[in-house]
């Protein structure tokens, strides 16, 4: 399978009809609805709704736009619109392409996203890698869809061939407090938070034994006792089964320091209350009441990282070059910048790499859900990638810009519109200084 694309912007929303008609007109409408009222609702559904549900919302406007007919948004792109209009158009030219067993699964994946917690990130990493391949010039086979493999895509060019999984890596993975969660429970408070904000409340401590239950009768239980704290400001502290709920003086976080913003207020929580606490609430110059929720149980994120690698690894042929792509939704473009990220990703997958030795995959590449920044050639996706250091199949790596490109950090943070790192990252502590290096060269962008 090819595509080629027609880029222009009253070409693209062409496409919006028939995207919308795959997945049935009365579906779409019921579930935008459904997530414009709760974007309307509060803060905190607001919040669930821009951070999982934007690709949604960005389609949705710009069917209106379509609809009214307008020329005053013809190139009035911000990135998401932009790589929304991509997805659509896509999804509509592949499917036409597709086996009659093809277009059901497709049918189908789209009606599974619209419904999904995460929305679309899954689907919407394998569509538009797929989109990249065909501007690279690649024939694309989508595998699973058709029935034909495990694996996502099969792609090739003249003796340049390969296999891709894709892994979409929820925000919520390895963590004990679930952020949507949390939100539903700030969500359940919200008018007394903002009553309480008024008369300086404080903090509301809520420390959890390990996990935030999500089943209906605890939650119900936890949101009592927290909603039996905030009216009564007198009593200290209330223990649960499974929870401990104190009520804590604002001076107590910042003394006598003025808050300088959102960000610098969150970098106190995490230094008073743990790296992995929950915040929110309403503050102001003289009043604030905040909910800060913990859990005793750390964080541990390799574990749904590390099985995400082993499922992928079972999917491939071994007979080709493969590469693993794992997308997060809870970082951004500059994490990429990150020593700890990349630091635990070179962990991760050089414990891949030698513990199961992969030597069919050539590397395992990561980018963020919603990553995406603006490019003269329209949407760049920042990613990163750590090589195999002994590939069963060696690979040229101008063959492969989507996976190996290497930039330097310099030019890399630029891009990112950020600082660039003090040094390049090292993994001398658990690595020999030669793959070290090659790692931290590892960095590509997919435009």
């Amino acid at each position: 399978m090819f595509v080629r694309f027609d880029k222009s912007a009253h070409h693209l929303r062409k496409y919006l009809p028939d995207f919308v008609s795959l997945i049935g007109d009365l579906v779409w409408r019921k579930r935008l609805t459904h997530l414009v009222e709760n974007l309307k609702q509060t803060p905190a559904l607001a919040h669930i709704v821009l951070h999982y549900h934007w690709l949604e919302l960005a389609l949705d406007e710009q069917l209106a736009i379509s609809e009214k007919n307008s020329s005053d948004y013809e190139e009035a792109f911000v990135p998401e619109s932009l790589s929304a209009l991509y997805f659509a158009q896509t999804v509509v030219e592949v499917h036409g392409r597709l086996s009659a067993s093809g277009q059901i699964s497709l049918r189908g994946r789209l009606r599974d996203s619209l419904k999904a917690e995460n929305g679309f990130a899954s689907l919407y990493l394998e569509i538009d890698l797929a989109r990249r391949l065909f501007e690279a010039g690649f024939e694309v086979e989508f595998a699973d869809l058709e029935g034909l493999a495990r694996y996502d895509l099969r792609f090739w060019k003249g003796t340049t061939t390969g296999e891709l999984e894709c892994k979409s890596i929820s925000a919520d993975a390895g963590r004990q407090i679930h952020r949507k969660d949390f939100y539903r429970f700030i969500d359940a408070l919200a008018p007394q938070i903002i009553d309480d904000a008024k008369v300086n409340y404080g903090i509301l401590l809520v420390t959890l034994q390990e996990r935030l239950p999500s089943d209906v009768e605890h939650q119900r239980i936890l949101r009592h006792a927290a909603k039996k704290m905030l009216s009564a400001p007198t009593v200290p502290t209330i223990q649960g089964a499974f929870f401990i709920i104190e009520r804590r003086k604002f001076e107590e976080l910042t003394g006598t320091t003025q808050i300088s913003g959102v960000e610098e207020l969150y970098r106190q929580c995490r230094d008073a209350f743990g790296e992995n606490c929950h915040v929110s609430g309403a503050t102001g110059p003289q009043t604030n009441c905040l909910v800060v929720m913990r859990s005793l149980r750390e964080d541990d994120h390799s574990k749904p990282i590390y099985r995400a690698l082993k499922h992928a690894d079972r999917q491939f042929s071994s007979k080709q070059p493969s590469f693993i792509f794992l997308q997060f939704d809870d970082i951004e473009p500059r994490d990429l910048l990150s020593r700890h990220l990349r630091r635990r990703m070179g962990i991760l997958s050089y414990a891949f790499f030698y513990k199961r030795q992969p030597s069919h995959v050539a590397a395992v590449c990561c980018c963020a859900y919603n990553g995406l920044m603006s490019s003269p050639n329209g949407v760049c996706v920042p990613g990163i990638a750590t090589p195999n250091p002994k590939p069963k199949f060696p690979l040229i790596p101008s063959e492969y810009p989507l996976f190996l490109g290497h930039i330097p950090d310099a030019e890399f943070a630029a891009i990112l519109q950020a600082p660039p790192p003090v040094e390049n990252l090292s993994y001398i502590e658990f690595e020999p200084e030669a793959m070290a290096e090659k790692t931290s060269k590892s960095k590509s962008v997919q435009t």
